[in-house]
């Protein structure tokens, strides 16, 4: 047999380490792998191949892919709804990025981009999905996120159209009361425009309880309009 070796300390590792004398010494040769480990892009080694009194070196050059040319998936992708508009952000190393982002079937945005982040603004109510794929030579790699609601807003602006209605005591610090002379849908929203609650009101008084402080919309829809007010919980 002959034994094959890379120099003391080499940046090359070779493999299979041991070969036949009859396929190292033929004209075709023999077949084995050198793995480079160097962090240069090229490198050269020469390998001493032995068998007793028999010696042969030969040099071999190899080549290293720099590191961060495959493509690879974004990660962290997230998206931040305010109002009706909406950031997404994500990471990776890629030079160009793929942003698609659907309402139900329907295509919102299909941009490339070299940025991490891409926004979106005044949109409709519903639920969105949406991907980011790292653009490279060898194709794309592809990394959905999560969906994302946008609800529809309320404004403290809405006529009220003939609804009749009191709410007091306001602010307050946990309960108030919604008294009027028809039932009515209450809607109750944030001032992100998240509803955090519904329910279907009656003639007279209605005693309502809220037990975070911060701003609430109440919106109110009877047989003769809709209306809205600001309720502060203290």
């Amino acid at each position: 047999d002959v034994t094959v070796a890379c120099p003391t300390e080499s940046n090359f590792s070779v493999s299979p380490a041991t070969l036949t004398k009859e396929d190292a010494m033929s004209e075709n040769g023999a077949e084995f792998t050198v793995t480079f480990n160097g962090e240069k892009e090229t490198d050269t080694v020469e390998l001493t191949l032995t068998s007793g009194d028999y010696t042969k070196t030969i040099t071999v050059t190899a080549t290293a892919t720099p590191k961060g040319n495959e493509c690879e998936a974004p990660t962290n992708l997230n998206a931040t709804v305010t109002e009706n508009n909406v950031t997404l952000t994500w990471e990776g190393d890629a030079a160009q990025y793929r942003v698609v982002v659907r309402l139900g079937q329907d295509e919102v945005c299909n941009e490339t981009t070299a940025a991490k982040l891409y926004e979106l603004k005044n949109l409709n109510e519903g639920t969105y999905s949406w991907s980011v794929a790292s653009v490279c030579e060898e194709g794309e790699e592809i990394a959905n996120g999560e969906n994302f609601e946008v609800k529809k807003q309320v404004s403290a602006n809405e006529a009220s159209e003939g609804l009749a209605f009191r709410i007091y005591p306001n602010p307050t610090a946990d309960v108030f009361y919604v008294e009027m002379d028809e039932s009515a849908r209450m809607e109750i929203f944030t001032v992100g425009g998240v509803m955090i609650r519904n329910a279907e009101l009656t003639a007279g008084k209605n005693e309502i309880r809220l037990d975070h402080s911060g701003i609430y919309f109440v919106r109110l829809t009877g047989a003769h309009g809709a209306a809205v007010n600001r309720v502060i919980v203290k």
